[in-house]
């Protein structure tokens, strides 16, 4: 069950949290582990057909690891931020996903996880994406994140306020 958003005056709309997910550099996937330790690492990844996809090693690795242990996860990603120093605040934008995350093994589901990540990161080497995909399907492992609930949170307001 979702926790109350204290500051719930600075919930983002869901426009600017689907905004945020398509357009962010990067995400933090948290997972944890059988030692009971949390673990973050920042990804690539796509939000597509409303789940979120990330490339990794095939069958190794620590994020791997815990997602053998516990397929629950949070995924983070940080929008527009700005330091306002002599306000002691900062602008910014952020989105949590909670959900399950799985390890794809389906050849089609692969393919298209990868082609949105490559539409994403080098839109202009289509054609050669689409060749990179096939030669590197069967040494790539990719993941996805189903998600179940997201908050979007931000401090957007002029710095006159």
């Amino acid at each position: 069950m979702p926790y109350e958003m204290r500051r719930s005056e600075r919930k983002l709309k869901n426009e600017d949290v689907f905004r945020i997910l398509r357009e962010g550099e990067y995400g933090v996937l948290s997972t944890c582990g059988e030692d009971g330790y949390p673990y973050g690492v920042p990804v690539n990844y796509a939000f597509t057909n409303d789940r979120i996809v990330f490339h990794c090693a095939p069958g190794v690795g620590h994020k791997l690891k815990n997602l053998e242990f516990c397929e629950k996860v949070s995924f983070t990603v940080v929008g527009q931020h700005e330091v306002e120093a002599a306000g002691f605040t900062d602008r910014y934008e952020s989105v949590i996903c909670f959900g399950s995350a799985r390890i794809l093994t389906d050849d089609a589901e692969k393919r298209s996880a990868l082609l949105a990540l490559a539409e994403k990161y080098s839109p202009e080497y289509r054609e050669q994406g689409l060749k990179y995909i096939e030669s590197s399907l069967a040494k790539t492992g990719i993941c996805e994140i189903r998600i179940e609930h997201m908050t979007g949170k931000g401090n957007r307001r002029n710095k006159q306020d």
